[in-house]
């Protein structure tokens, strides 16, 4: 599975949020039909968007990171060719961990 293997990888010891059938996705309003183009290019790897996703369609690539049910930071283009910098949300992490643990202590 995709999920697993995804959080092997990236030796996370967090959850991962995996929209496996797109749900979320149409429910945020970031999912988009694919061209023909597209189908044709799929078609020949082998990947059928319909039995995966239950429609020809893909997300917009988002990260978003929830903690205590509050969306606390979202990376949306929806240019699928830009993706979230790896070290710009880790930086973003380890100052939001900072304010964390200093409100604890001053709060």
């Amino acid at each position: 599975m995709a999920l697993i293997e995804t959080k092997a990888k990236a030796a996370a010891n967090f959850r991962f949020l995996w929209d496996n059938d797109n749900k979320l996705a149409r429910r945020l309003g970031i999912s988009f039909a694919v061209g023909n183009e597209v189908k044709d290019i799929y078609g020949k790897l082998g990947l059928d968007l319909l039995e995966i996703n239950g429609a020809w369609e893909l997300p917009v690539p988002a990260t978003f990171v929830v903690r205590d049910g509050r969306l606390k930071y979202r990376f949306l283009d929806a240019n699928y060719l830009e993706r979230q910098d790896p070290a710009e949300l880790i930086a973003w992490l380890k100052t939001d961990a900072a304010i964390n643990r200093a409100g604890a202590l001053n709060g």
